[in-house]
């Protein structure tokens, strides 16, 4: 499942042009494990505030089902 919301998070952000990187243990487990940490649950993913933003404004038109956007967003 982790693999499929990446890949769609890619996708909205190829979309619009916005700029990300992995964090936290995705990172890790990009480089420990070549892959996600197996019993990992989430991803970490860190971007500059503009394209944050950016995302939060297309973000709730942009996903599916069965993905859905949520965030705390803190100003």
């Amino acid at each position: 499942m982790l693999a499929g919301l990446l890949k769609e998070f890619k996708r909205v952000c190829n979309k619009y042009d916005l700029k990300y990187c992995a964090d936290g243990g995705t990172l890790l487990g990009a480089i420990r494990h070549q892959g996600f940490i197996p019993w990992d649950d989430d991803l970490d993913i860190a971007m500059l505030r503009k394209d944050f933003e950016k995302l939060n404004e297309v973000a709730p038109a942009e996903f599916k089902k069965p993905y859905f956007w949520q965030t705390a967003v803190i100003y």
